[in-house]
């Protein structure tokens, strides 16, 4: 069983790789619209990855990796005896915060954006990544390959 962990900063493209890639998609984000517990979103979460586990179901896990829930979720992965394919998306803080404004989202904890975006990059670009890829400056299509190689 493979697990796809696209980690990356703000609209990296971790969602557009996800899409592209056509396996199911596990995010936070999702739970936590169905929620107001941080808690239970996180369990939540947690259900749905034994859920693919008990169905030995490849799948992708996207997250930021700025968060509690994210260690968890990696805990969990592991113990059900995944084979991680961790995939570092980076897209430079000025190109992040263009992305985030044209949507409309705004950087999460009432962080500023370049605070976040420091935080996860000092916390992940050294110590992550099976795949480092450039989503600047790459295709999906590139960036589909690269994974699937």
């Amino acid at each position: 069983m493979k697990c796809i962990i696209l980690i990356g900063n703000l609209a990296s493209g971790k969602s557009t790789v996800a899409k592209a890639l056509e396996l199911p998609t596990v995010v936070i984000d999702k739970y936590r619209r169905a929620t107001e517990n941080e808690y239970q979103a996180r369990e939540m979460m947690v259900k749905e990855i034994h859920k693919y586990a008990h169905a030995r179901q490849n799948f992708i896990y996207e997250t930021t990796g700025a968060n509690l829930v994210h260690n968890k979720a990696m805990r969990v992965i592991k113990t059900l005896g995944y084979e991680e394919i961790r995939v570092l998306l980076h897209v430079s803080q000025p190109e992040s915060l263009r992305r985030c404004t044209a949507r409309g989202t705004a950087a999460p904890f009432g962080k500023t954006h370049a605070d976040s975006y420091l935080y996860i990059n000092e916390r992940f670009i050294n110590e992550w990544g099976h795949v480092f890829i450039n989503s600047e400056k790459e295709s999906i299509n590139e960036i589909v390959h690269k994974i699937n190689e």
